[in-house]
Formats: C-alpha cells, structure tokens, sequence
C-alpha cells in the first residue's frame, strides 16, 4: 500500500510485525487462495534509513496457494487480487494502526505473479527452487547458506548459517555424509 503520509502520522510505529490470530502457526499451503489468518506487516519507512524514502509504504504479505490463483482466468484473478487484498489488509488492521484511510494506491502480486517474472516453481519467494540442502557447491571451501538450504526467511538464513558453519568448519566429519 502506497500512503499520503508516513506511517507516524497516524500512529504505526513499528517496522515489522509477524502474525497470528490462531493458537497454532500453521506454515502450509492454504485450501483458499490466501490465507489471513496469518502473515507479516511491515511498514519500511519506519527503519531508521540515513535519507527517507521517496515512497510511504505499508507491506502485508501472508501464505497463498500458488495454484488456485494460477487457474484463474484472467478477469477472475483481477477481481480476487482486489478482494484479496481488502481481506489481508483488514486482517492487519486488527494488528495495527488503521493505515487504510491513507492508502493512495496498491500493487498486489501473488505466487502466480512470481512464476511469472521469475520461473520460481509455484512462486516460491524464498531461494533457489533446487534447494542444496549440505552447502556444498562443487568448489572446495565454498559452502552455500541461506534460504536456498529449504529454511526460509531471515531466522531460516541466520540458522542455515549456522548449520553450515557446525558441518563444515567447527565439527566437520561428525555429521555423516550421505550417499
């Protein structure tokens, strides 16, 4: 969502917030194309950046099901992107301040809009579609880590970094290799 003004205008102060209006997260592909029951609010104007950006944004992003939005056809997906997004900005509204009033302009994308620009499988956001799950990338001493392990996000990241550096520099040999 493109805003009128920053998100401190209207009181939403944080950067980041993840999401949950169930007892239990549940990170699967969702029956509906969306599922809001869940996801991720950030507001990137509320970082502390050395010059403020030229845009005030609001980002919710939330699991979808690659392929109900895939078999759409094209007037269909149209009208479930906006619906869709009224449902997934309602749902962080309960979560946050109110930013619907200052919204000036949305761009939706979905996993389709991901297979389509980027060949991802399914529109995956997170790494390489051929996951390398042991690090290994055919050069000595060169270990891959990251999302392209099969763990996604940041805290995927950060905990792939420290597989890989567990496996292959402070116990290497201890893990048994396969094949």
């Amino acid at each position: 969502s493109v805003l009128d003004r920053p998100p401190e205008g209207f009181d939403l102060e944080l950067s980041t917030l993840f999401y949950c209006d169930q007892d239990r997260f549940r990170y699967a592909r969702p029956a509906e194309p969306v599922d809001v029951h869940s996801g991720v609010i950030c507001a990137p104007d509320n970082f502390d950046y050395a010059q403020p950006a030229d845009l005030c944004l609001v980002r919710v992003s939330c699991l979808a099901n690659y392929a109900r939005w895939a078999a759409m056809p094209p007037e269909e997906y149209r009208r479930a992107k906006q619906s869709w997004y009224a449902a997934m900005a309602a749902a962080a509204c309960r979560f946050v301040p109110d930013f619907r009033p200052h919204v000036i302009d949305a761009d939706v994308f979905t996993p389709a809009t991901i297979y389509r620009y980027t060949g991802h499988e399914e529109g995956a956001i997170y790494g390489s579609p051929r996951k390398c799950y042991d690090g290994r990338t055919g050069l000595q001493n060169l270990y891959l880590c990251g999302t392209d392990q099969g763990l996604v996000g940041v805290v995927g990241a950060l905990t792939s970094g420290i597989a890989m550096a567990n496996r292959h520099v402070l116990w290497p040999g201890m893990i048994e290799e396969p094949g």
